[in-house]
């Protein structure tokens, strides 16, 4: 795997940088976001249980959250973020190593 994925779904659309992936302890998720609003993250494990939840105030222009996954078992994991301002949804994979 790649240490860093990048992907641009659409211009209208939010383009995502989440790194380093595999993670050990702190994962980077990077966005570019065209207003201020609250956005939910979620950790989901390979079972579909969510693991770990939380809420950031983002915004205008480029926002990088950090996300300790020092507690998280080794695995492959789905970050799933929540913009609340149009619910749209976003996945993304990512394995945590120690």
């Amino acid at each position: 795997l790649a240490s860093i994925i990048f992907i641009n779904r659409n211009p209208s659309d939010i383009s995502t940088l989440l790194y380093p992936n595999p993670v050990n302890e702190i994962l980077n998720y990077q966005f570019n976001n065209g207003i201020s609003e609250i956005t939910n993250i979620e950790i989901i494990d390979i079972t579909g249980r969510v693991v770990h939840v939380e809420q950031y105030s983002t915004t205008i222009g480029l926002n990088t959250i950090k996300i300790n996954t020092k507690t998280l078992a080794d695995g492959v994991y789905s970050l799933k973020i929540i913009k609340q301002s149009t619910g749209r949804m976003y996945i993304e994979k990512f394995i945590k190593s120690k």
